[in-house]
């Protein structure tokens, strides 16, 4: 393993409980249309941009409406379902983050809308240990390509071979390999059946020290 300058942490799943409130929140959005389905075919989706997921839904389904109105309207109803629950941290995730923040520089790399991203990490108090944030909106390939961290890596003034990524998604994992980065593969097992084997080390608690 090279030497590790950054830590790049991926958001829903590793930092936040909010895979199944997405996955509840698009069932929410489908109602009108008669259309439902089980979080086995939406546990493929994480770590892609809320785009890009519901332009699979809308071909998988043929909805009769285009990605960015499905989008906005999951919106909607994500914001709901925060307001009445509130964000969940992953058990130990908050420490892992300030700990980490003592060695090395830290950063965050998510497939999740902007706005969603923000809120989250204003609400657990973190916003200051992030020295970048970066939203899938963002960037024009979205994970399993590598763009995502690379552009962190870059904005960080790190190579990628210097920089580790935590990640509890398939799509994640392999985004982070591709990147030429060290990858710590996160076992939550509320982000449904993921292959995490092309990590390099793989966790199931945030209280582990695989650095």
């Amino acid at each position: 393993m090279n030497e590790i300058k950054a830590v790049i942490f991926d958001m829903d799943g590793v930092i936040v409980e909010s895979e199944y409130r997405n996955f509840l929140a698009k069932l929410e959005v489908l109602k009108p249309y008669n259309i439902s389905f089980d979080y086995d075919y939406y546990s493929k989706f994480p770590g892609n941009s809320n785009l890009i997921v519901w332009e699979q839904i809308i071909k998988d389904f043929s909805i009769p409406q285009t990605a960015e109105y499905m989008h906005k309207i999951d919106l909607k109803k994500r914001e709901e379902l925060i307001l009445k629950e509130g964000h969940k941290q992953v058990k130990g995730a908050i420490e892992l983050i300030k700990r980490l923040s003592k060695k090395y520089t830290l950063a965050l790399a998510s497939g999740s809308p902007e706005k969603i991203i923000i809120d989250t990490v204003k609400s657990f108090d973190i916003e200051k240990y992030f020295k970048f944030i970066i939203s899938g909106e963002n960037i024009n390939r979205c994970k399993p390509a590598p763009d995502i961290f690379l552009i962190t890596a870059e904005n960080l003034g790190f190579l990628p071979e210097n920089c580790a990524v935590i990640e509890d998604s398939h799509n994640g994992v392999l985004a982070a390999k591709r990147a030429g980065m060290y990858c710590i593969g996160f076992e939550n097992n509320n982000s449904g059946e993921q292959d995490l084997t092309p990590a390099d080390i793989i966790i199931k608690s945030h209280f582990e020290n695989p650095l």
